[in-house]
Order: C-alpha cells, then sequence, then structure tokens
C-alpha cells in the first residue's frame, strides 16, 4: 500500500524482496506482483488528476523489469534445458493443469461464502459501503484512500481465484480451503475499522447490496462444505461443525438453521444497531472470532494420538513402492454398525493426500463415507469386487487395510492402522471367496 500510495524506486525495491521472501514460504505469494500492478492499473484509471499512462509505466520500471526477468529466466531455463512447468513448480508441480472456469467461478461463490462466516458476517455487510466511499475519496486525490481499496480488491481478488482454482481440482477434495485466503483477513478487519471510525454510514444502495450477498452466499453454500462430514477442520469449519453436532438430536433444528439465523441476526445487526452503541459490532465480530479459533483448536488438539499414530511412516510411502506412472487404488470398509478406527480413517486419509499415485477410491457395500469422493463396490463372483454398473473393479495396485486380504502380491506395509499395498494388476477380488461382508465386519469389529 506505500507502494501504491509513493511508488519510488526504494519502495519498490523493498515490495520485490519481501514478495521474494513470502514466495520462499509460500509459492502463491507470487500473485501478489500482479495484484500490485493491476492496483496500479486501478489507481491510475479512477484519478483524472494521476499521470498520463506513459509515464505511470515509467514510475513502475523497477516492478515491470523484475516481472521481465523473472519471466526471460524462466523461459530460457525451459527452452534451454529438459526442465517443465511441472518441474519449476517443485511439490506443485500437479497444479500445473487445465481448469474449469466454471468450476473455479462455483468455488469462488462458496469461498466467499465460508469467508462470510469466517469473518462473522458484520465486516462483510460493510465491505461494499466502505470500497464505495474509498473509490470516491481516491478520484478526488485521496492517495492513501485509493491505495488501501485498490490493494484490498486486488489481493483479495488474487487470493480468492487461488483458493478456488486449487478447490477445483482433484487435489482439493471439493473442500473450502482458508490456508489459501485467510492472509487477507488484516485488510478486511481494517477496512471495518475504517467505517466504524467513519461513524457507521448506511448509505441505502451499498447497505443493501452488503446485506443481500450476505444473506444469499450461505444459501447457496451447500452446508456440508463448513459443517457435518468435512474432512478439513479449520477456523471457518469448526464452529459450525459443533453446531451441527450439537443440535442433531433437536426436532426442526439442523446446522444450516442455525448458520441461517446467525447471518439474518448479523446482518440485521449491521444496519440497525444505533452508532451510540457501535461497540455492539466489533463485540459480535471478536466473539465470533474467539469461538470459531477456540473450537478449530480443539478439533486440532483433540485426538492428537490417532494423527500420531497414522502418520507413523513416510507420508509418500505408496509413491515410493510403485513405478512412476502407476495408478493405485484404495479400498476400504466402514460399515455404519462398525466403523472404522479413528487411526484408520486417518491413515486412509493421509495416504490418499501424500500419494499421488493413488487416484481413485472405492467402499465397500454401503460403508460410511471417509469424506473423500469414491465408488461403491459389491461382490461377484469367485470374490471379486464389482462396480454399481456390474462391470468387475480392475486396478494395477491396490491400498488397504490389513483386514482385507487381496488376492495379489503384498507390497509394502506401512502407517500406524498398518495399511498394505498389493500388487494386482487386473480384475479386484478377495483373497477369501467366503469373506463376504459379514465377516468383513466382524473383523473389522475386532
Amino acid at each position: 500500500m506505500l507502494v501504491l500510495e509513493r511508488p519510488s524506486v526504494p519502495r519498490q525495491l523493498a515490495m520485490l524482496g519481501a514478495v521474494a521472501l513470502a514466495c520462499a514460504t509460500r509459492i502463491q505469494f507470487a500473485a501478489l506482483v500482479p495484484a500490485f500492478l493491476s492496483a496500479a492499473l486501478l489507481l491510475w484509471s479512477i484519478d483524472p488528476r494521476g499521470p498520463r499512462a506513459r509515464h505511470a509505466l515509467v514510475r513502475l520500471w523497477p516492478t515491470l523489469g523484475a516481472v521481465a526477468l523473472c519471466i526471460a529466466a524462466l523461459g530460457g531455463r525451459l527452452l534451454l534445458t529438459s526442465a517443465s512447468p511441472e518441474n519449476l513448480l517443485g511439490g506443485y508441480g500437479a497444479l500445473w493443469r487445465g481448469y474449469d472456469p466454471g468450476e473455479v467461478a462455483k468455488f469462488v461463490v462458496y469461498h466467499l461464502a465460508g469467508w462470510e462466516s469466517y469473518l462473522f458476517v458484520v465486516p462483510f455487510v460493510v465491505m461494499p459501503i466502505v470500497v464505495a466511499e474509498l473509490l470516491r475519496e481516491a478520484r478526488h486525490g485521496g492517495a492513501r484512500e485509493g491505495a488501501f481499496v485498490a490493494a484490498f480488491l486486488t489481493v483479495s481478488s488474487a487470493m480468492l481465484v487461488a483458493a478456488a482454482a486449487f478447490a477445483s481440482s482433484p487435489y482439493g477434495y471439493s473442500e473450502l480451503h482458508d490456508r489459501y485466503l485467510f492472509y487477507v483477513a488484516p485488510l478486511w478487519l481494517t477496512g471495518f475499522a475504517a467505517w466504524l471510525s467513519r461513524g457507521l454510514p448506511r448509505p441505502l444502495p451499498w447497505t443493501a447490496v452488503g446485506v443481500g450477498l450476505a444473506l444469499l452466499l450461505p444459501a447457496i453454500l451447500p452446508f456440508g462444505l463448513i459443517g457435518g462430514n468435512i474432512v478439513f477442520e479449520e477456523v471457518p469449519t469448526a464452529l459450525w461443525s459443533w453446531a451441527w453436532s450439537a443440535v442433531h438430536e433437536t426436532p426442526h433444528l439442523d446446522g444450516r438453521r442455525i448458520l441461517a439465523l446467525t447471518v439474518v441476526a448479523l446482518s440485521v445487526a449491521s444496519v440497525a444497531v444505533p452508532r451510540r452503541l457501535w461497540p455492539v459490532l466489533p463485540a459480535f465480530v471478536v466473539a465470533g472470532l474467539i469461538l470459531s479459533s477456540a473450537f478449530a483448536w480443539h478439533g486440532e488438539i483433540g485426538e492428537p494420538a490417532d494423527l500420531l499414530a497414522a502418520g507413523r511412516s513416510d507420508p509418500d510411502w505408496v509413491d515410493d513402492a510403485v513405478a512412476p506412472g502407476a495408478r493405485v487404488t484404495k479400498i476400504y470398509l466402514s460399515p455404519p454398525g462398525c466403523p472404522q478406527p479413528e487411526s484408520t480413517r486417518q491413515a486412509l486419509f493421509l495416504t490418499e493426500f501424500f500419494n499421488t499415485s493413488v487416484d481413485r477410491t472405492v467402499a465397500i457395500g454401503d460403508s460410511e463415507s471417509d469424506g473423500l469422493p469414491h465408488d461403491r463396490v459389491g461382490f461377484g463372483s469367485a470374490g471379486r469386487l464389482v462396480l454399481r454398473s456390474g462391470k468387475p473393479l480392475v486396478a494395477d495396485y491396490v491400498v488397504a487395510h490389513p483386514d482385507i486380504e487381496v488376492e495379489g502380491r503384498p507390497v509394502a506395509e506401512a502407517t500406524g492402522a498398518e495399511l498394505v499395498l498389493w500388487k494386482v494388476g487386473g480384475v479386484v477380488r478377495l483373497a477369501d471367496d467366503g469373506y463376504r461382508t459379514l465377516g468383513l465386519e466382524a473383523s473389522g469389529c475386532g
């Protein structure tokens, strides 16, 4: 924001150094450079008294030069070596792929809705007011206001799109990922503080936009993404997961209704709390952040023994044991009356998460979901596992918990749950033809 306010050479060099340091921590922060350039373009376009386009570009020569050098270096490496774009991204190489714009747009909406619950609604409701006011002041030469609103819009958008793109990929498991987005929380909370310091302005058009979005987005969001059966217990989901569990036996009440009532109540408070009682609104937000953080912390430390036991091996043990390009199918059984132990569930999930060769999951019979997309299989003749279509399940390799013995050659055994990797190379069969669902259930119950 200081560079946007006055783009001197020292400030630009300091910004580039800070971004480089951030990229060494998480490559996602490379998005801050195009976000900065977009913000500078936005400021130039809205301030009629600003410099001409050529002069504006000349002032940004350190940043533009650094971008040009990076592009040239990366292009030269690709041309002169056998490196590929995937290699340049290191551990994120699998994300060098095509993306469906419709899926990315869907997850932008979902992440916005999750972001609203993360901020406990009120800052979300008032941000359209803040943005409109700061843009108006920027048009009249307000350098500080312009720098903030330009950074807010471009950085928030860049991080939101990055989170949505990852969620739409096979590695995002169709979940919300606040770890790609929470960095912009200080921008939103600073905007909220600016609204409070200005006396809680509530112009009708922008107030209506804020309230409308606040009511609409949670109605679009599938509640399962922030509560109930979720894979990742994170800050924006922990409170609603607790609410879902707390009222699951209460007639006419569930987690979605609690979320709806909370959103409506806080939206009304945003526009109805008198100005003299302004401390009530930040108190609501602080209480929400504390509650969410407390439940998230409890969710992370509540069962550490199971998580530690599940991960008692190299996380990529399957990838290490199979040839490059091999495809592995995960098979699990978790009957409703006899679910897997938590350590086994964690081991199966972590194995799928950390091994790119594990690209398919199948569940036997009416097994409860482990939170990830999967197919269901039943039993055919001679112990074969059969898909719903009637076709036999075919796999090169199979990974399963030790209660499921597969016809084939055991290749590796790992994790605290003693998961086994089998070499199958064809139709998947259980080693014992009579080892059907009831026998598996009994085995799973020990």
